[in-house]
């Protein structure tokens, strides 16, 4: 099970993170430790003297040590727990493995905020917004955290589901948890900003690759969600195919145009990161006004995906 996952286990491995989301744990969270692995690196290989070649050389050793210890890790730690008893090897894999998806725990939060929003006003929205984006969320109208909800769970459906299960089936648990260490730097150092511009560039490059296809695919299940919740799959795939390069990442605008696409809104528009403006395109063609009804959509539409990415996978691995 270590580099092939079973039938069994991907669906264990689903239903909990279903079930519990991200459930409180005794000892800190593997992508926490991650992440303070990369914090670590970042400081010992940051370069103090600034040049461009050498902060890409730096961010690339970075980018490489991380991925090496993940794997190594991950394949030790599960290794050591087979040898004690096959048993805890699975347990182990199965745990590892339910920690990098994230479905309940992005229908939570989206769901958090949706309720700030109804029922504490905008500046609670805000604040519980600033928890899952990037973006500066200071002054946001109501409309605008609606869509940003909105593109936040669609962007996840791939980041937080359907990559995670697409390296778990390709490479199992040791490969999905690299998918989550790419996805980690991504977050911490795959910024336009003045430090990171170079240094992360590594990073956030290794994550356009990683999420190529995931991204594709999760445009490909949310059209079939939609479909299955009633929505027009026809003016799904055509939204994804007229909007998804309005988007500034190569990869993110394959979900959310198919999200728009189902739901008739509109996604996108201008937004501020860290203080800098940026203009991003519109994605979709509004057919309502937005109203928080749709980020309750986008929630069914997220467990939908999962559930059909668990079939997908369970009829390719059995």
């Amino acid at each position: 099970m270590i580099f092939r996952i079973t039938p069994p286990a991907l669906v264990l491995i689903v239903t909990a993170d279903i079930l519990l989301g991200d459930a409180p744990l005794p000892f800190p969270h593997p992508v926490v430790l991650i992440g303070r692995i990369i914090e670590f690196l970042e400081h010992c290989l940051y370069p103090e003297q600034r040049e461009e070649k050498r902060e890409l050389a730096t961010g690339t050793v970075l980018v490489f040590i991380v991925c090496l210890l993940t794997f190594v890790l991950s394949w030790a730690v599960i290794k050591a727990a087979y040898l004690i008893w096959p048993f805890s090897g699975f347990l182990v894999a199965a745990f590892l493995g339910y920690t990098c998806l994230a479905s309940t725990g992005l229908a939570r939060a989206a769901i958090k905020v949706l309720a700030a929003l109804e029922k504490e006003g905008l500046e609670e929205a805000r604040k519980s917004l600033a928890m899952i984006v990037g973006r500066d969320t200071a002054g946001l109208d109501r409309e605008e955290i609606l869509k940003a909800v909105v593109e936040t769970v669609a962007e996840n459906i791939s980041d937080a589901v359907v990559a995670p299960l697409f390296y778990l089936l390709l490479g199992g648990v040791p490969l999905a948890m690299v998918y989550k260490a790419v996805n980690t730097m991504d977050s911490m150092l795959g910024y336009r900003s003045d430090r990171y511009e170079f240094f992360g560039r590594a990073a956030a490059r290794l994550d356009d690759l990683a999420n190529y296809l995931p991204a594709r695919l999760s445009g490909l299940l949310i059209i079939a969600a939609g479909w299955l919740l009633g929505y027009d799959p026809v003016r799904g795939w055509r939204i994804m195919k007229k909007y998804h390069h309005v988007h500034h990442s190569p990869n993110s605008g394959y979900p959310e145009a198919a999200m728009a696409g189902i739901l008739g809104m509109e996604l996108g528009g201008p937004s501020s990161y860290f203080g800098r403006k940026v203009d991003k395109g519109f994605i979709g063609e509004p057919l309502a006004p937005l109203h928080g009804g749709q980020v309750r959509e986008a929630v069914k539409v997220l467990y939908l995906c999962t559930v059909l990415m668990t079939f997908l996978g369970v009829w390719v691995v059995w």
